[in-house]
């Protein structure tokens, strides 16, 4: 699975959540404030997702390919600061 796979099954488990939340509010207007925050949160991950991906094709399209001293480099990162770092390949 590719971090642009991942990052949409991320989208889609929100979408999931929205529907939910959507159910379980008796009050309209909070509803749809709720409605109105993850419809934005999803429509930012939605283009961010484009993003990285447009931005990984521009690099394949250069040349650019992540190697295994590119993962070790993430992986010292990671260890040292905490974060995740997916590869865009």
């Amino acid at each position: 699975m590719t971090a642009h796979q991942t990052k949409m099954g991320h989208i889609s488990t929100l979408q999931g959540i929205q529907s939910a939340l959507n159910e379980a509010f008796q009050s309209p207007i909070a509803a749809a404030r709720v409605q109105d925050a993850l419809n934005n949160c999803i429509q930012s991950g939605q283009k961010l997702a484009q993003r990285l991906s447009d931005h990984a094709q521009a690099l394949k399209d250069a040349g650019i390919s992540i190697d295994n001293a590119d993962m070790e480099a993430a992986a010292k990162v990671e260890m040292n600061s905490g974060s995740k770092i997916t590869p865009f390949v």
